[in-house]
């Protein structure tokens, strides 16, 4: 066997034991354990699912009045709603909104393996999320990494149904959209099959990422509602110029941004404050 070959396999095999171990993380808490929280914390939360051709969509309502203005709040790759475990406890927010997060298409609750790497099918599947809104103000819509295309070509898609967009860390550039060192071996050699159902998502989400972005493009035009741009100007995952793509195809728009050199990727865990003000700033 060739020495490449043996140091290829190697390689392959620690890369998969790595996120195999990783993936042990990457699922929610069940329904049951996650709705007991809440309750300890004096917070009223629903965890209800609806049917969107083939996909059985999971999400948590958290509303102190539903007659608040609606968040609804779309998680990266991988990833499920409880991403937004902070957020979705926040005080301050439950005061002014009503919370809505969702495990979007083959994550989490939602036919989890299944991947739909369309982003123009993932908006429709999220579609009747949007009808939930009772405030009659319309949603804002928070979408942090590949949340944010989705939440972009939702507000582009429903634009009398969204009255806010808000994009965290948001892979949203086309140019600068490159892939890992791993998605292509993961790709030919098959191994991506060994990996974790939530990561194989992500995985074949990635290698469709750039020609997805290419087809949102028409889509900026359409949005219409202010937004907000939040991002680490050090982000190692997605880069900043992503930012400064989304804050060019939307000058016409009503835009606050926020470039922290302090802020990594992981905007919902580790600056979940910033993204709150963000929020209450485009109420």
């Amino acid at each position: 066997m060739a020495r490449w070959l043996k140091v290829f396999l190697i390689l392959s095999i620690a890369f998969i034991v790595l996120m195999t171990a990783l993936g042990c993380f990457l699922q929610r808490p069940s329904d049951s354990k996650i709705l007991e929280e809440f309750a300890e914390a004096g917070l009223p939360a629903e965890i209800a699912s609806f049917e969107s051709g083939e996909y059985d969509i999971s999400y948590i309502d958290v509303a102190v009045n539903k007659k608040l203005p609606t968040v609804l709040l779309i998680h990266g790759a991988p990833g499920t709603f409880y991403d937004y475990e902070t957020l979705l406890k926040d005080s301050l927010l439950h005061a002014q909104v009503r919370l809505i997060a969702v495990d979007r298409p083959g994550y989490g609750h939602s036919n989890l393996g299944k991947t739909c790497p369309s982003l123009e099918e993932v908006s429709q599947h999220l579609a009747p999320l949007l009808d939930l809104d009772e405030s009659g103000e319309g949603t804002i819509i928070v979408g942090h990494s590949y949340g944010g295309p989705i939440a972009a070509r939702m507000a582009a898609d429903f634009p009398s149904k969204v009255s806010g967009l808000v994009l965290a860390a948001a892979a949203v550039d086309a140019d600068n959209e490159k892939l890992f060192w791993f998605n292509k071996p993961l790709e030919w050699t098959g191994l991506k099959y060994l990996l974790p159902r939530a990561l194989r998502v992500a995985q074949e989400e990635k290698v469709h990422h750039q020609s997805q972005l290419v087809l949102l493009q028409p889509s900026w035009e359409k949005i219409t509602v202010p937004v907000g741009i939040i991002h680490g100007i050090e982000d190692k995952i997605v880069p900043i110029e992503n930012a400064y793509f989304a804050e060019r195809v939307l000058k016409d728009n009503e835009v606050r941004t926020v470039f922290d050199a302090e802020m990594s990727h992981m905007i919902p865990w580790e600056s979940p404050i910033a993204l709150r003000n963000m929020i209450i700033n485009l109420l």
